[in-house]
């Protein structure tokens, strides 16, 4: 595990500094949220306030698809948790768009998406993405 985590170290290191890599995003199920550095303290970040942009142009283009309502916060408002992969590239290499998408739903069928929502669920992420990356063209 040590092997595998130093040569994912040293993977994003080689992008980071080469300018390449942007943004980072994770996803997880289920609780239609959109999670902001940090994962570890309720305490904002430096940048908080750009988090904040971008979150709510985030869950603003996934709602106006289909009306699915997500909520941004901080990671630590859901639970506070260290180690998760969004906080490690943050903190690591200061990449300061780096954020968690927990999906549908909020718990009515928790882990297991109906097969009936699973290509809307894709439709208003893949519109919230585009957000968050015109976002970063507009801010960075």
């Amino acid at each position: 595990s040590g092997m595998k985590a130093e040569f994912g170290k040293q993977w994003y290191q080689r992008r980071v500094r080469g300018g390449r890599l942007k943004m980072y995003v994770s996803y997880h199920s289920y609780s239609q949220l959109f999670l902001t550095p940090l994962g570890y303290t309720t305490t904002p970040p430096p940048d908080h306030d750009h988090h904040v942009t971008v979150g709510k142009a985030v869950v603003s283009a996934i709602k106006g698809r289909y009306g699915t309502d997500y909520t941004p916060m901080i990671s630590a408002g859901l639970y506070p948790a260290s180690g998760d992969s969004a906080d490690w590239v943050y903190t690591n290499f200061s990449l300061t768009d780096s954020y968690t998408f927990e999906l549908r739903d909020t718990g009515k069928h928790g882990f297991i998406l109906p097969a009936e929502q699973i290509v809307e669920s894709g439709g208003e992420n893949v519109d919230g993405i585009i957000a968050l990356i015109e976002n970063l063209y507009k801010e960075n």
